[in-house]
């Protein structure tokens, strides 16, 4: 007699680079396996890629992962994790608040620097809430001289697999940028096209920008959206309390 099938619910939830909802199930044991088995490495570019496995796994593979914007990939994920596990995340936060000395014995005491509080704290974080963000600031055209225009395409996890560091970070140098760009448009009105152009074209154009438009170019991916959650930190031993914000997938998994 064959075992009996464990019917797996199915849910659907809305991206933003993606117009029609994405179907997609929690992950099993099977998946959890690859995220850990990643996680133990602490290996940034192996949890990307048990990232993307995992979301290629629960979508059916109806969609093309590696295309998705980061963000959309971080969200994603996000939510695959409040139905698998659970859609509260308790997170530990140690205050840092200084506890001055009232009574200093001597002078060298008043000077010394004041003790901390280093209070463990749980915060409580319900995943439902977080939301994918933009900055009313952001644009995704960058002018970066008096000739040339820059239309940047969001990043996405597959582009950014060989330059993510510790936490989700990225290194913002020439392949990161080059990668992102969509077109080139001149005064005169042509446009350079990047499908049009080898990744080391990309490159040596980045690389041979002035340091100033990189600057420019860093606000693009400075307000780019992004997983953002905003509550409060409050010490429960010396009542210490100021704003607490989360942003990117990386905040939610310390």
């Amino acid at each position: 007699m064959s075992l009996p099938k464990i019917v797996t619910p199915e849910y659907y939830v809305q991206l933003k680079s993606i117009k029609e909802p994405v179907k997609y199930r929690p992950y099993l044991v099977k998946e959890e396996k690859i995220f850990l088995t990643a996680k133990e490495s602490d290996d940034p570019k192996d949890i990307n890629n048990a990232v993307r496995q995992i979301l290629r796994n629960c979508t059916f593979d109806a969609i093309d992962v590696d295309s998705l914007p980061s963000f959309d990939i971080e969200y994603l994920f996000l939510q695959l994790r409040a139905k698998s596990v659970n859609n509260i995340v308790n997170m530990s936060f140690r205050c840092e608040n200084k506890i001055p000395n009232p009574t200093p014995s001597d002078d060298a005491a008043a000077d010394a620097e004041p003790p901390r509080c280093h209070q463990v704290n749980t915060v409580v974080i319900d995943i439902d809430t977080v939301t994918v963000t933009t900055p009313e600031n952001h644009t995704s055209t960058i002018q970066i001289n008096d000739d040339l225009t820059i239309e940047f395409t969001y990043p996405t996890m597959a582009s950014l697999g060989n330059v993510l560091q510790k936490k989700d970070q990225v290194v913002l140098a020439g392949p990161v940028i080059a990668a992102s760009i969509k077109t080139v448009v001149n005064k005169e009105g042509v446009v350079y096209e990047a499908r049009d152009h080898s990744q080391e074209e990309w490159i040596e154009f980045v690389e041979s920008m002035p340091v100033k438009c990189l600057e420019n170019c860093a606000q693009f991916f400075q307000t780019m959206p992004k997983l953002r959650y905003e509550t409060e930190f409050k010490c429960t031993k010396c009542g210490y309390a100021e704003p607490l914000v989360l942003e990117g997938i990386g905040d939610f998994f310390e």
